[in-house]
């Protein structure tokens, strides 16, 4: 039994008490972050170190801007440059190329250094539903699960909009989250906790990296469970508890501090069709409190028998689902850059005397043309619909761009997905076009 002294009594209920007035007035509350508590951030210098590419003439860096399509982004120009007076919200949609969080996740680096950083954002239960995760945070358990994502068919449980659901088979399960891992160990320590679930949860245990318990204000919702720790941790392992069968979805980090936070939901093999059958993407987003929307994906499409007026539609239903649910968040569509696919043919060996022709088959890499008209569809409708759009397509260098991308080491082995190298380099480029974009609009910020 532990005697406390009346001082010490006093002390702890002040400090739940400051605690329980940041938390239920502000989630993430709004401390100010050092990097920008001197002031008013500016877009000087701001601009990204682009690994060197003297050696890469294939890229067409004129092309590197965002065609806005005649809307104004004055207001997100604002925000951003004072990120020490708000949280600027991006969520980021896509397919593999996302999934890694490679290129996303150096536009969300050079942003938070530069606007603030208030926390890593979501993450996804990828690992516990048998895919690859981004190698800047895990998301674990060892309750049994029954596990589902988004492309692998039929769902053996109701689908999320991160793409990726599991759902414990006990009431009583744990889960680790971690933005300490073996290739980034400092991770991005974080105070405040959102577990996107389909009923409330109870939490009954939290311990931080050293294993040591800390003490948790919970605020519950029908959607989602709000926990705000007592101290910043790289680690938490939750132990929680539900009274009834519970869908996991996601959990989002936060440190309490303003700048910029940047979500992204990358699922491999997915497509504009697929993220519609959810259905509720728009509505789910909303949560994030979106500044801006991006939409990245095509590639998948390519690979399909999907045809234009299809593709339009689809983007059409998805923007339309956001929109409604999001009326003040900009949204942009980028386009992918061109790749190659998997050309198979067959030869004989001749005749021999007593043997039979041997078929032999050769594998080789063509380009897939269709990027080309999936990348032409989408600039069509963002020409229609007057929707901001990043010609990707265009600024990796156009039509044969892959086979430069390949010869330079920027393209992973399948000439489908980029290299660590070459996610980097595009994270760069688009990094540039979006403040280049941003910095054309003058006047005093206030």
């Amino acid at each position: 039994m532990i005697i406390m002294t009346k001082k010490r009594q006093i002390h702890i209920c002040v400090s739940l008490l400051v605690a329980l007035t940041a938390f239920f007035c502000h989630f993430p509350a709004m401390a100010e972050d050092e990097a920008v508590r001197q002031g008013k951030v500016t877009l000087t210098d701001t601009l990204a170190t682009l690994q060197p590419i003297d050696n890469y003439s294939f890229l067409n860096l004129k092309a590197n801007i965002i065609d806005l399509k005649g809307n104004n982004w004055e207001k997100l120009y604002k925000k951003l440059c004072n990120s020490n007076k708000h949280t600027f919200s991006i969520v980021h949609i896509g397919d593999s190329h996302l999934q890694a969080d490679v290129g996303s996740g150096r536009v969300r680096e050079l942003l938070q250094e530069n606007f603030g950083n208030a926390g890593r954002g979501l993450i996804c239960p990828l690992k516990i539903c048998g895919t690859n995760e981004p190698y800047t945070y895990t998301f674990s358990t060892s309750t049994q699960c029954i596990t589902s994502r988004l492309l692998k068919r039929p769902w053996a449980t109701d689908m999320g909009f991160t793409g990726t659901t599991f759902t414990p088979q006990t009431a009583t399960f744990d889960i680790t989250l971690s933005t300490s891992t073996t290739r980034n160990p400092y991770g991005s320590p974080f105070d405040r906790i959102r577990i996107f679930a389909s009923a409330p949860l109870s939490v009954t245990l939290v311990a931080n990296e050293h294993n040591i318990l800390l003490t948790p204000i919970v605020k519950q919702s029908d959607y989602y469970t709000d926990i705000l720790l007592s101290q910043p941790v790289v680690t938490a392992k939750l132990t929680l508890y539900s009274l009834e069968t519970v869908n996991i979805y996601g959990a989002s980090l936060h440190n309490g501090n303003y700048g910029v936070e940047y979500h992204t939901i990358g699922n491999n093999g997915a497509t504009y069709a697929t993220y519609n059958e959810l259905r509720t993407v728009g509505y789910d987003i909303s949560h994030f409190n979106p500044d801006l929307v991006i939409l990245s994906l095509g590639t998948n499409e390519a690979f399909s028998n999907i045809t234009n007026d299809q593709l339009e539609a689809d983007i059409d239903y998805m923007i339309a689902n956001i929109r409604k649910h999001n009326p003040d968040a900009a949204i942009l569509l980028t386009t992918p850059m061109e790749c190659q696919k998997t050309k198979v043919s067959y030869t004989y060996t001749k005749k021999r005397r007593k043997k039979k022709r041997r078929k032999v088959r050769h594998t080789s890499m063509v380009i897939n043309t269709k990027v080309k008209q999936m990348r032409d569809v989408i600039i069509k409708y963002a020409d229609e619909n007057n929707i901001p759009v990043y010609d990707f397509y265009a600024v990796a260098g156009g039509n044969n761009a892959s086979k430069q991308w390949a010869a330079n080491d920027l393209m992973a082995r399948d000439h489908i997905h980029n290299s660590y190298k070459g996610y980097l380099l595009q994270g760069d480029l688009f990094y540039n076009a979006l403040i280049n974009v941003l910095k054309n609009y003058d006047g005093n910020i206030k």
